[in-house]
């Protein structure tokens, strides 16, 4: 579980850094 938790917010961190680049 704990894998699967940082996978998903490696893909959610990774994923929201473009959209905060694109925000601002």
């Amino acid at each position: 579980h704990s894998k699967w938790q940082a996978f998903k917010l490696a893909a959610l961190s990774g994923f929201a850094e473009p959209l905060g680049v694109i925000l601002v």
